[in-house]
């Protein structure tokens, strides 16, 4: 329901899409830290992290 409050041209389908690959994303960072294996990919700050990806995913949708 987020994704549809963005201002972007998509249909449900690609929102609904949108909003599970940016959940993925989300919840590939965090299990990698709760695993203790973050470090293993370079990345020490788990809230930067997220809010790095959040914020472009975001940027990119309403772009496209």
């Amino acid at each position: 329901q987020q994704f549809k409050r963005l201002p972007a041209s998509h249909t449900d389908e690609e929102s609904q899409l949108a909003a599970r690959a940016l959940w993925s994303g989300v919840h590939g960072v965090c299990t990698l830290s709760l695993t203790g294996k973050l470090d293993l990919v370079g990345v020490n700050n788990v809230e930067n992290t997220v809010v790095l990806l959040v914020d472009n995913f975001i940027k990119g949708w309403e772009s496209s």
